[in-house]
């Protein structure tokens, strides 16, 4: 790393080179571990290995969720008239 390299991250917060590969080390050695959710607190860094997973249970409950509130919203203006 230069001098011009610490004064732009200092004073603008810019990523250097260095930053990446140490992020790249960390996402590398998170996606290694046998787990779901593994999480670097050092690095801010969360990765979720079944996503599609966590997307597909969302998905059916909102979709339950819906048809339940349709279903209470007709009987309720059925009940009305």
């Amino acid at each position: 790393m230069n001098f011009g390299d610490t004064i732009l991250q200092t004073l603008f917060g810019i990523v250097t080179v260095s930053d990446l590969h140490t992020l790249h080390e960390t996402l590398n050695e998170l996606k290694s571990k046998d787990v779901d959710f593994a999480h670097s607190l050092v690095n801010q860094v969360t990765y979720v290995k079944g996503l599609d997973h966590i997307v597909s249970v969302n998905t059916d409950a909102t979709l339950n969720f819906s048809t339940i509130l349709k279903n209470e919203m007709i009987q309720s203006h059925d009940n009305y008239q």
